[in-house]
């Protein structure tokens, strides 16, 4: 069984008091132990891979610019050699019929001309109480040289969003990230993409959980199996609960320095902070120097550098009401003492002495041996041999 990570990727939220989330899967390594998915918030569930199927996950720590943590499923369309997440206890704790939300984020794999050639649809997820009874879902598909996202909202009734032609690689192209919400209420479901908006009626339902009941992320349960895999990475999946009043999300702010120092060879921690509603999560682009990392979910910048030098990088910070962007130097000054090891040479019929070789260290910069001489004292002798430091370095290719 592989193990996976889930980036946290927030949405909008809604608040119900005491206990407003019944649902949260973020993907920390603590949630998965063998098959079983232990997510944040709520039941346990499992990761279903049949035949030649794999769940593949996109890293959380440094993910390459353009692309979204998250989790994908191999391989679409059949119910064999394919692979999901199931959740199928304890379902009317999580979903309520009166009132709820569930948010997540899916970040496409394709191009829209990639994906008119696909032969089938990819389901992000499907929630049904009795078998055939699809309740909440959602799926994406090209239909008729049009980009359509298709959601349910009960058993009998679907609404599609079609994508205005010539924006689809821009909504949803390969790499392109789309947040997606739905949100229900006593008299109306609402879809959210992005910015857009789109109501329908919406009747408050009463569900018939039982033994044939199944939530699943990534894929369409039917006869039992999931079928339809979504092979666009998934990122954080929230379901919030009854009774509930919106939240409006406020856009990310950095309240941390854009700068910090630390010193070569010595340990230095920095940690990165940022406001916003929900709490947005942290991802970093750009090369940090050795020995020095970036935990996305203590957002904290750690480690002992081994070099020492100007690290420009670039931090991020995400949640459903958008992007913020902090421009960061991360400075690593030399030590004010620091220990290199030379191998010298004595030449007793000369009485002379030669360096062969000074171990370079990128923790001294060449600037250090500008004026530097070196003295060696002989064991058992009162001699003394005081040599410039930087010729036989420079001879040696160590130090210019």
């Amino acid at each position: 069984m592989k193990t996976f990570r889930l980036a946290l990727l927030l949405f909008p939220v809604i608040a119900f008091g005491q206990q407003s989330t019944t649902f949260q899967l973020r993907g920390l390594p603590t949630e998965v132990s063998g098959a079983t998915v232990q997510p944040a918030v709520g039941p346990n569930g499992s990761v279903v891979i049949n035949g030649g199927g794999s769940a593949n996950f996109v890293a959380v720590s440094l993910p390459a610019p353009g692309t979204t943590p998250g989790v994908y499923f191999m391989n679409c369309c059949a119910g064999t050699n394919n692979a999901f997440m199931k959740f199928n206890s304890s379902l009317g704790s999580i979903f309520d019929g009166t009132q709820g939300q569930i948010s997540f984020t899916l970040t496409s794999r394709y191009s829209f001309a990639q994906r008119q050639a696909l032969t089938s649809f990819r389901y992000a997820f499907d929630v049904q109480d009795t078998p055939g009874a699809h309740q909440f879902g959602l799926l994406t598909t090209a239909s008729g040289g049009r980009l359509l996202f298709t959601y349910w909202i009960n058993p009998t009734t679907a609404g599609h969003y079609y994508v205005p032609i010539g924006q689809e690689d821009a909504v949803f192209g390969a790499g392109v990230s789309a947040n997606v919400v739905l949100t229900w209420s006593g008299t109306s479901f609402t879809f959210k993409l992005n910015s857009v908006v789109v109501s329908s009626a919406y009747t408050p339902r009463t569900f018939a959980w039982g033994s044939g009941s199944a939530f699943l992320i990534g894929a369409q349960l039917y006869q039992g199996n999931g079928y339809n895999s979504s092979d666009d990475t998934i990122s954080e999946f929230s379901v919030i609960g009854p009774s509930a009043t919106v939240v409006t999300p406020t856009l990310p702010a950095f309240t941390s320095p854009a700068t910090a120092n630390m010193i070569g060879g010595s340990t230095g921690s920095f940690t990165v902070t940022a406001t916003g509603t929900p709490a947005p999560v942290m991802s970093i682009s750009g090369s940090l120097p050795a020995g020095v990392s970036f935990d996305p979910v203590s957002c904290n910048l750690s480690g002992v550098p081994s070099v020492v030098g100007t690290f420009p990088v670039t931090f991020t910070a995400t949640n459903s009401a958008g992007v913020a962007s902090q421009s960061f130097t991360l400075t690593v000054t030399p030590p004010t003492t620091a220990s290199f090891s030379c191998t010298v040479v004595y030449d007793s019929k000369l009485a002379t002495l030669s360096i062969t070789y000074c171990a370079a260290s990128g923790l001294i910069p060449a600037s250090a041996f500008s004026s530097l001489s070196l003295v060696i004292q002989l064991p058992g002798t009162a001699a003394q041999w005081q040599i410039d430091a930087r010729k036989y370095m420079a001879a040696m290719g160590s130090y210019p």
